[in-house]
């Protein structure tokens, strides 16, 4: 995979930075500052189908401020428009809705257009297409 040694970006009026951590993890931060506010880690990459699942963690301290939806903004044009992928999943369990929040406003839908409150078991997948970049 190739190597990200930092993201940074804009997006609304929040800025984030993403720089690379150990083994497919990325730290989210904010510009000019090193402390780590969350992580995104990209697992299980298909190069041959050009997928990738995708795991956010946020501080709690930190949750509620738009740092998961950001980074997966910034994660998923990087990895869809740049990188080549076609396709990135994240599953959610279903009473993070927090998370559920963030994931839609960065673009991830319910695989299939399956209704959220309909998925079966705790969790749901969520996917983001190379035709949704922003």
């Amino acid at each position: 995979m190739p190597e990200i040694p930092a993201l940074e970006g804009r997006l609304g009026e929040d800025p984030i930075q993403i720089r690379a951590g150990l083994d497919g993890s990325y730290e989210i931060v904010e510009p000019g500052n090193d402390r780590c506010r969350g992580r995104v880690d990209i697992e299980s990459i298909d190069w041959q189908r050009g997928t990738a699942r995708l795991q956010v963690w946020v501080s709690p301290r930190f949750r509620s401020r738009g740092y998961a939806r950001n980074a997966l903004r910034l994660i998923a044009v990087w990895l869809l428009d740049r990188v080549g992928l076609s396709q990135l999943q994240l599953d959610v369990p279903l009473d993070d809705e927090p998370m559920l929040t963030a994931a839609a406003a960065a673009a991830f839908r319910p695989i299939d257009e399956v209704d959220v409150e309909h998925a079966r078991g705790d969790h749901v997948l969520l996917v983001r297409n190379r035709e949704l970049l922003d």
